[in-house]
């Protein structure tokens, strides 16, 4: 799971609510068959940038800039 590295449980929930809203900013613009793969990737951001953000918003916009930055590269 993408955010075992969290520890604190207000952090988890922080990133939980972040993923939702972020998710459901730009869940609508991947195709179908990338949807799985795309959320866990999605999970993946907001779970390294959730002790570097300042809150919940600065969150999601950290990620999604990050997510977006990177739409196109294939996993190595």
């Amino acid at each position: 799971m993408a955010f075992s590295s969290l520890h604190d449980p207000i952090d988890v929930a922080r990133a939980y609510r972040a993923l939702e809203a972020a998710w459901d900013e730009i869940a609508a613009c991947i195709p179908a068959g990338e949807r799985e793969r795309e959320h866990a990737r999605l999970a993946c951001l907001i779970a390294y940038q959730a002790p570097l953000a300042l809150d919940e918003k600065d969150l999601i916009r950290r990620a999604l800039t990050q997510f977006r930055q990177n739409e196109g590269v294939a996993p190595a």
